[in-house]
């Protein structure tokens, strides 16, 4: 298992449910394990950024294009999951034991508090001067973003370069920065 990959999005075709006590994954319309889709060593990224984000965990296993095993759920933040969308990347490994970014915070408030690993590929890399108060540009790679708002209110953004590289393939399917 590589500690990370060149994958910011792989195919998430259908649906999951998590059996947190097992750690095995169903899929409903799946495609576990066929060209371009998750594999084992691979990160799988529990529900959505805004509404119902569970966490990210590992691949360890794939039994069939509907069934997986994660290697834990100790990262993740909720139990068992049914119905939920999914996406897979080839992400540092190491994030998912980081409890910095597998806080599911996004709260929907204004400014938005934001613990994320954000997969930025080159092409996608911000290069903007539109970016909202306090965001600045960044690289591609994997990079770690955390916001929170001070005690005089004043929004705060932290971003730690997790892995530099211009390596980084895919369409950035969660947008930097999330404006949900």
């Amino acid at each position: 298992m590589a500690l990370w990959g060149d994958q910011n999005q792989l195919d998430n075709a259908g649906t999951i449910s998590l059996d947190y006590s097992t750690g095995v994954v169903t899929g409903a319309g799946s495609n576990f394990g066929t060209a371009g889709a998750l594999a084992a060593g691979d990160l799988i990224r529990i529900g959505e950024k805004g509404s119902n984000y569970v966490g990210d965990a590992i691949v360890l296993s794939v039994q069939s294009t509907t069934q997986l095993t994660i290697a834990s759920t100790e990262g993740l933040v909720s139990a068992n999951v049914s119905g939920y969308n999914y996406s897979g990347y080839q992400g540092p490994v190491y994030t998912t034991w980081d409890q910095q970014y597998q806080r599911a915070t996004f709260d929907g408030s204004s400014p938005a508090v934001d613990n994320f690993v954000y997969g930025i590929p080159v092409g996608i890399a911000s290069t903007s001067n539109t970016l909202p108060d306090g965001y600045q540009n960044i690289d591609a790679g994997y990079v770690g973003i955390i916001t929170y708002v001070d005690g005089s209110g004043n929004l705060r953004v932290k971003r730690e370069t997790l892995v530099a590289g211009s390596f980084v393939q895919g369409d950035g399917s969660t947008p930097y920065p999330t404006n949900d």
